[in-house]
């Protein structure tokens, strides 16, 4: 009987292992991320990982909620991370930028500085889903002298009512400069223009591959080790 039992058990470890093995890596991306750095992390994960589901639910706080939830294993996101059982690795930074109509005063620049901003009514909506990320952007903009920040969106997602804004209004909206990304497409000639910001004036964002530990199980070796060659 215990012999039974023991094969029994053998049996259901070994079956457990490949279910592991086959299970799809769930990774979830926030889908203001440049489109190439998006595409190009697909391409990575696929040749690294034997099956993967790949989902885009928006901001990084819905990732970090995703997460969170135990839905997806891995997740893209923007900096800084809002959730202390998040564990992360910065795999990319890019520069920040500005957007404003095609014939604003800003709009023939080559680079501006933060500090020109001063005097304009400013938008950061796109970080209004996380707040942990606008009160953090919001601080930085005060201490550079920007006060004027208004809003121009009442709901998640609503970055064509934010450009609308922007361009009846004559705004600046305070972005990433990633001219690939949705919201750098939403935000492209001939209506408005993209404009980097001086790296010396405003520091580049990082996104970051993340993870939760308590929600991976037997899978936090193999997802940790990933990570390090996905980086």
């Amino acid at each position: 009987a215990r012999e039974i039992l023991r094969q029994v058990e053998d049996f259901t470890a070994a079956a457990a292992q490949e279910v592991r093995g086959f299970a799809p890596l769930r990774v979830s991306a926030t889908a203001y991320a440049p489109s190439d750095l998006l595409a190009e992390l697909e391409a990575v994960i696929a040749g690294v990982a034997a099956s993967t589901e790949f989902s885009m639910p928006g901001s990084a706080a819905e990732v970090t909620a995703t997460l969170i939830a135990g839905r997806a294993e891995l997740g893209l996101i923007h900096l800084p991370a809002t959730d202390k059982r998040l564990r992360h690795r910065v795999v990319a930074a890019y520069q920040g930028g500005i957007a404003v109509r095609f014939d604003d005063p800003l709009a023939g620049r080559d680079m501006v500085s933060i500090e020109e901003l001063r005097d304009r009514e400013v938008a950061i909506d796109f970080a209004r889903p996380n707040p942990v990320v606008l009160a953090g952007l919001t601080r930085r903009l005060n201490r550079r002298g920007i006060h004027r920040i208004v809003r121009t969106t009442n709901q998640r997602g609503g970055e064509v009512e934010m450009a609308t804004q922007v361009f009846n209004r004559h705004l600046v909206a305070v972005v990433s400069y990633a001219p690939d990304s949705f919201i750098g497409k939403i935000f492209s000639p001939p209506e408005f223009a993209l404009i980097p910001v001086d790296e010396n004036s405003w520091a580049p964002a990082q996104i970051a591959l993340a993870w939760v530990p308590e929600r991976l199980g037997e899978r936090l070796g193999d997802v940790e080790r990933m990570v390090e060659q996905i980086a």
